[in-house]
């Protein structure tokens, strides 16, 4: 079986910093907004594959600090 992995880059950097100053939930688009108030530019859909990929390696599930799914509007 291979090892995958997986790169560092700036982006995931800059997410976990801010999830990790996060006491509670916060939404993909908050975070995204959190984000772009430090002067990250970081894409809307790469906060959410990013929020993916940790939930899956078991760092940030979605029910600890962040949902990687957009709450549903009615």
């Amino acid at each position: 079986m291979s090892e995958h992995i997986v790169r560092q880059t700036r982006q995931k950097d800059a997410i976990r910093d801010v999830l990790n100053g996060c006491d509670e939930f916060i939404s993909a688009q908050e975070l995204h907004r959190k984000l772009e108030d430090r002067g990250e530019h970081i894409g809307l859909a790469t906060v959410y594959r990013q929020l993916n990929a940790l939930a899956e390696a078991g760092r940030h599930g979605p029910s600890r600090r962040a949902a990687a799914v957009p709450p549903v509007r009615r």
